[in-house]
């Protein structure tokens, strides 16, 4: 003490990742898909939506039930901070394919996914605009270690967020920042 563990983890590059794909425990597979089974048993005749998207969600529940169960067993949950984020939205949509403006304007996919569980903070969800700059002073702030100043980012904890997000977007595949052009877009409510 004190520990500091970082994970990451690469899964697909998408929404569709609802069971457990590089394991021969059926067992767990079982489990898996008895959940799943059971999720699709109760959903409403007239369900809408999504259900891979529902399905990965449940599925990450129970992964995150898992892990804090395990800290709590280890007696390691006391004490210790958790944060959970994720890659976030898309705003240059398929439709136009890999087209070279904003065409996503769903606000979700602006929202940086940012889980913080920590016994000193109250549970709160915050609705303004954060971008991915935020995350490192935001660390720093829950770690009470100083921001430096030539990081830009807002900590999240200490701030409500921006009326608007900036985005960039440099085409499909990997980013090249030398021989790429930077397509930049921003996002507020109003508009997109």
């Amino acid at each position: 003490r004190p520990y500091f563990a970082y994970l990451h983890v690469d899964d697909a590059h998408a929404p569709e990742s609802f069971f457990t794909t590089n394991s021969s425990d059926f067992s767990q597979l079982d489990n898996e898909f008895s959940a799943i089974q059971d999720y699709i048993a109760h959903l409403p005749k007239r369900y809408h939506g999504s259900l891979t998207s529902d399905l990965s969600l449940l599925y990450m529940d129970h992964c995150l039930e898992h892990l804090f169960y395990e800290l709590k067993q280890r007696n390691i949950l006391e004490n210790t901070a958790i944060v959970i984020t994720a890659d976030h939205g898309f705003s240059y949509s398929y439709d136009p394919i890999r087209d070279r403006y904003v065409n996503n304007p769903h606000r979700e996919n602006y929202h940086v996914p940012f889980l913080i569980y920590d016994e000193s903070l109250t549970p709160e969800i915050r609705t303004g605009f954060y971008e991915s700059k935020d995350v490192a002073p935001t660390l720093l702030d829950l770690c009470n270690l100083p921001i430096p100043p030539q990081m830009t980012g807002l900590s999240i904890l200490s701030h409500e967020g921006r009326d608007h997000a900036f985005i960039e977007y440099m085409g499909g595949g990997c980013p090249d920042m030398l021989r790429r052009p930077i397509v930049l877009g921003v996002r507020t409510d109003a508009y997109s």
